[in-house]
């Protein structure tokens, strides 16, 4: 859990892995959207020129590449 590859693997056995083991259950997807695949390197890229989310009282929805760099901060 301390190395630096922690947090890619957690993401990709999560947001990757399962999420196109589930994807491929389709009769689950005839009555409503099928879950979208994050990739980890795609998201690393957009966020590299991301800020780093603060919480100074606004209640604002953090975008993807927000939550992304909070989860890997994590």
């Amino acid at each position: 859990m301390e190395s630096d590859e922690f947090p890619k693997k957690v993401f990709k056995k999560v947001f990757e892995t399962d999420m196109e083991r589930l994807r491929d259950l389709e009769d689950m997807w005839t009555e409503r959207e099928a879950p979208k695949v994050l990739v980890y390197d795609e998201l690393q890229e957009s966020s590299a020129s991301t800020n780093v989310p603060t919480s100074n009282g606004d209640q604002r929805e953090w975008s993807m590449e927000e939550n992304f760099i909070m989860f890997k901060d994590r």
